[in-house]
């Protein structure tokens, strides 16, 4: 087993090195990428999209080891800290207008906001284009020019358990 830590070490021993940093939130951002493919079962095959513009991922369905051709789109957000509802029924979530308004306006295939609380290993989804409660909150946050808005995340739409409902929502958005 290689000691990462002693090798680090050894490297800038008698040198001045000039280290990057990464960012608590990459690393929130690489764990809620991991947790939501990790709940995700072998007939969905996610695709990591580069150069991310709001689409973080595509998954496309298999059955029976074909491909379906049936394709949606995900933005991933994670968080150490979720905003949970005193009762537990759901999490509030800011987003930012501008990648909502992309998501919202602009993309035109059937698309998913997974939220990952990556504290509990716990992973929640919303359908973008038919959560009205969220188109509501982007139209009136357009509407007075404000930068970010609120929607809230049903915690019974959690995943691995209600992919199915997931998937059915999907279903009525467009070419699914």
């Amino acid at each position: 087993m290689i000691n990462l830590q002693a090798l680090a070490s050894s490297h800038a021993a008698g040198q001045k090195v000039l280290q990057m940093k990464r960012n608590e939130q990459h690393e929130i951002d690489t764990m809620a990428r991991r947790l939501f493919q990790s709940v995700l079962p072998p007939n969905l095959v996610l695709r990591e999209q580069g150069d991310d513009y709001g689409i973080d991922a595509e998954v496309e369905l298999f059955e029976g080891g074909h491909s379906t051709g049936v394709i949606f789109k995900v933005q991933i957000k994670g968080t150490r800290s979720p905003a949970y509802s005193a009762d537990g029924s759901f999490l509030s979530f800011s987003f930012e207008l501008d990648r909502a308004g992309y998501l919202i306006e602009q993309v035109k295939i059937p698309t998913v906001i997974i939220l990952c609380d990556v504290t509990k290993s716990l992973v929640y989804w919303t359908d973008i284009h038919t959560n009205q409660e969220l188109l509501q909150a982007y139209e009136a946050a357009k509407a007075y020019s404000q930068g970010t808005f609120t929607t809230h995340f049903d915690t019974q739409n959690k995943l691995p358990s209600t992919l199915p409902n997931m998937l059915m929502a999907l279903s009525k958005t467009g070419d699914f």
